[in-house]
């Protein structure tokens, strides 16, 4: 499978750019002007082989929010990560692995991670029902 457009889409939107673009004409995104903060993904960091991460779309409490591509469906998704402040760091700010304080903190992680899963499992039941939130994979 060739991925040479990836390098030429859009990281606010996914839309597919011409060469040398700078602000998206779609959605108005200027990578040059994008500031995440050092602990949120990098854009276009690959994610379990076919996640491309674009923008942050909201952050909360336990949990940061991006727009995603899948690489081989060719489609935009939502990407929810758990990342709960407070009890957890990236190794570097090209990494991708979550690490959690060690101690007290570590078993609140696990603990909040397992029910983070169990609930992408339990909505994932639910797909075809309207509002609700379709959950197609999880990587842990």
């Amino acid at each position: 499978m060739s991925y040479e457009y990836l390098d030429k889409l859009c990281m606010g939107c996914f839309a597919r750019l011409e060469a040398g673009g700078i602000v998206c004409p779609y959605c108005g995104f200027d990578e040059n002007t994008y500031d995440a903060a050092s602990y949120q993904l990098p854009l276009r960091a690959i994610l379990g082989g076919k996640y491309m991460i674009g923008k942050v779309l909201g952050e909360g409490g336990f949990g940061i929010t991006y727009i995603g591509y899948d690489m081989n469906l060719d489609v935009k998704v939502a990407v929810k990560e758990f990342y709960p402040s407070g009890l957890v760091t990236r190794a570097n700010t090209v990494s991708t692995t979550v690490q959690p304080y060690s101690g007290e903190r570590s078993a609140f992680f696990i603990k909040g991670r397992d029910r983070f899963v169990d609930e992408a499992k339990r909505l994932a039941r639910f797909r075809v029902l309207l509002g609700i939130v379709m959950v197609n994979d999880f990587l842990i």
